[in-house]
């Protein structure tokens, strides 16, 4: 398999050594002499743009400047931003387990392109799934 060759929705990393492709083996990392590593990969296809969705997973992190979250969902961390407002009035979920609910983004922030690889959410409501004791024990 060949660079040109990679099918889509794989995900590849290849070795070249001595100019062979070497696939799926251990090379001492002294002897390799370059290592390419390819995504083409669409996450979650099923997340149609603008489709409502109810996700569950796990808040990760939450960042005030962008006014985005981390949201782990199916070991993928993805980005989600308020409809509206502030994520400093979701502060009680942050590092929890919940349910988000939402809408799907596949645009470009800046150019408004259609972005197919990683979705982001636009979300309207996050229900935390632990209880309130849970919480309190953060802060």
């Amino acid at each position: 398999m060949n660079e040109n060759e990679v099918n889509k929705n794989n995900i590849f990393a290849q070795i070249k050594y001595e100019g062979e492709l070497v696939e799926d083996g251990y090379l001492d990392a002294k002897k390799a002499g370059e290592v390419l590593i390819g995504i083409d990969e669409t996450l979650f296809p099923e997340l149609i743009h603008d489709l409502f969705v109810e996700l569950e997973g796990h808040i990760t992190r939450g960042n005030e400047n962008s006014n985005t979250i981390g949201f782990m969902y199916e070991g993928h961390i993805l980005t989600c931003y308020p409809s509206s407002g502030n994520i400093k009035d979701f502060k009680s979920t942050l590092f929890t387990n919940c349910t988000l609910r939402g809408y799907v983004d596949r645009l470009h922030k800046k150019t408004g392109e259609f972005i197919e690889k990683r979705p982001r959410i636009k979300f309207v409501e996050i229900i935390s799934n632990e209880s309130d004791e849970n919480q309190k024990k953060l802060f």
